[in-house]
């Protein structure tokens, strides 16, 4: 009994600890086309208005980005990731 009591602790200490993991992150104001993993594990984000970068709590858009809209997403094995969309191809 004390074992199982224990253990039910234990649990609810390594749950509440570690729930930041399991929230949903909403932007309601990105439309999402593609996604792609980048060579660090952050996501890039294609949308109809760019580029953006989410790294578990924050997205960032990179204004960077010369294309208006993001429809494509590829890493290649060199780590290098590319975009494309109507405004053509960059890196």
């Amino acid at each position: 009994m004390i074992r199982l009591l224990l253990l039910t602790i234990f649990l609810a200490g390594t749950l509440g600890a570690n729930s930041h993991r399991y929230r949903v992150h909403p932007n309601k104001t990105i439309e999402i086309i593609v996604i792609a993993e980048g060579p660090d594990g952050l996501l890039w984000l294609g949308a109809v208005d760019g580029l953006y970068r989410f790294d578990g709590f924050r997205y960032r858009r990179i204004e960077d980005c010369p294309l208006p809209a993001v429809y494509y997403l590829v890493r290649t094995s060199d780590g290098t990731l590319w975009a494309g969309g109507p405004g053509g191809l960059v890196r």
